[in-house]
């Protein structure tokens, strides 16, 4: 006896939307972040801004084991607009690793 294929169908919500929205993007990073991987996240952000123009993006660190200074440079450049300054359209969900750092750079700058 065969075990029936499992459904293709897609399942609908089963709350029709409300409105159309734009939903945001999500670049989901994990492991390590270093120099090389954190050059990655500027690309993955950069080619979300070019192909969904005004979409709000997410940047994911939740899965992120280890971040080092040049990683995280890379990071909050990722985040940035062309100007250097935030963009409004880019969030960020902040992992342990990440905020560890931002804790250690935080007090590195109180003690100067």
């Amino acid at each position: 006896m065969q075990a029936a294929a499992p459904s293709t169908v897609p399942r609908r919500s089963p709350r029709p939307a409300r409105s159309a929205q734009v939903r945001p993007h999500t670049v989901r990073v994990d492991g390590e972040v270093d120099l090389e991987t954190g050059a990655s996240i500027v690309t993955a952000v950069d080619r979300l801004r070019a192909r969904h123009p005004g979409a709000p993006i997410i940047v994911d660190t939740s899965a992120v084991t280890f971040i080092d200074p040049a990683g995280y440079r890379a990071l909050r450049s990722a985040l940035s607009g062309a100007d250097g300054t935030p963009d409004p359209l880019v969030s960020h969900r902040v992992g342990a690793a990440v905020l560890r750092l931002e804790v250690v750079i935080e007090l590195v700058s109180r003690s100067r």
